[in-house]
């Protein structure tokens, strides 16, 4: 049984070092410009063996796979949805991260026309994974408002535009302030979520509303004048109070508010 046990080790050992990946294999790969065969085998490296050389072929690798054409942009855009949890140094990339950027546009944008309509779903799961994927580049604030505008755009539902609140906040909280309340589809995406009375959006539209007040005051304004119902009262109410706007009939459409 000794003797048994003794040959099966031996067995495995040969077997696994016949089958161990070097560095020097990788970098075949990538001089032959073999990206996609590449990219699955960079981790196949043993972790003590993976050094600054190696972190600039992965960079070399995902820049080569995001940007080659004959592969499906749908395959690239699914790769570049996770490459920052695999190899979160690729961060300091510019090339990597803007094919990544542009990849990820392509995906959300596929997202956004296949998830729920409905802003108060709480079933946003595409969404919430496109969310994650634009916090994990918070510097990055063009990306939140192209990733906005992605999803606002593919939003044909009831109250279409609410569910890409979120993205634009992300661009808002990180210093994009003004470009945010200056755009169009962010301003009709905040107005819509604040007729919806729960859901992931509306905190976020509450605070952008309050934020981008000057920008939003006269759309808010003649909505609310227009009769909107309680949704849009509870989120509106208070603005207009803060504002000094509510007299009259305002103030009594107000009082639970």
């Amino acid at each position: 049984m000794k003797g048994l046990f003794l040959v099966c080790a031996a067995a495995c050992l040969i077997a696994a070092s016949a089958g161990a990946v070097t560095m020097a294999d990788l970098e075949a790969l990538a001089g032959k410009g073999a990206w996609t065969e590449l990219a699955g085998r960079l981790t196949d490296l043993p972790p003590a063996s993976r050094d600054a050389k190696w972190e600039k072929l992965v960079e070399k690798a995902m820049d080569g796979y995001l940007g080659t054409e004959t592969i499906e942009r749908s395959t690239r855009a699914e790769a570049a949805l996770t490459l920052l949890d695999k190899y979160p140094f690729l961060k300091g990339s510019t090339a990597v991260m803007k094919r990544r950027g542009e990849l990820g546009i392509t995906g959300l944008t596929a997202c956004a026309e296949r998830a729920p309509k409905n802003p108060r779903s709480g079933d946003t799961t595409c969404l919430d994974r496109y969310l994650a994927f634009v916090r994990q580049s918070p510097d990055d604030t063009k990306l939140a408002l192209e990733a906005g505008r992605a999803v606002f755009r593919g939003d044909p539902g009831e109250h279409a535009g609410a569910r890409s609140v979120p993205f634009f906040h992300e661009g808002f909280k990180h210093g994009a302030k003004d470009a945010v309340c200056s755009d169009s589809s962010a301003q009709e995406a905040v107005v819509q979520a604040m007729m919806i009375e729960q859901g992931p959006p509306l905190a976020p539209a509450r605070e952008l509303a309050k934020e981008c007040w000057p920008k939003l005051k006269d759309r808010i304004e003649t909505l609310f004048d227009k009769g909107m119902g309680k949704g849009f009262l509870a989120s509106a109410c208070p603005l207009l109070r803060d504002a000094g706007m509510l007299r009259g009939l305002r103030e009594s459409r107000c009082k639970k508010y």
